[in-house]
């Protein structure tokens, strides 16, 4: 197993639907994001995505069992995703629901290869 850790979302504004750039995931067994805030009022849902576009992934679905709220600004992590990681890209996704500032958000993942 290799892990690797990638700097998702670099302080984004927090004025909406923050999304990561696509990451391949075809060798991926495992992965999590957790995300920190500047406003101790942001709130909303972190997530996990994925795609199984062949190239340039356009269109996205929650990933079941990854979202998970934020309440008060405090730093959240998505629960380990190891059991439904079959798709060929993923990404981190935070929809805001209050708060602004910005928001960075780091992917964790573990590959078989």
């Amino acid at each position: 197993m290799s892990p690797a850790n990638f700097l998702a979302i670099d302080a984004a504004t927090n004025t909406g639907t923050v999304t990561s750039d696509a990451y391949p995931a075809q060798f991926l067994v495992g992965a999590t994001a957790q995300a920190s805030f500047t406003d101790n009022t942001a709130a909303g849902s972190l997530k996990l995505q994925g795609s199984n576009d062949p190239k340039s992934p356009t269109n996205w679905s929650d990933i079941p069992s990854t979202a998970t709220a934020v309440a008060s600004g405090a730093t959240t992590a998505t629960p380990p995703l190891a059991a439904y990681l079959c798709y060929q890209w993923i990404r981190v996704a935070f929809v805001r629901s209050g708060g602004a500032g910005t928001l960075s958000a780091y992917l964790h993942t573990w590959s078989a290869v």
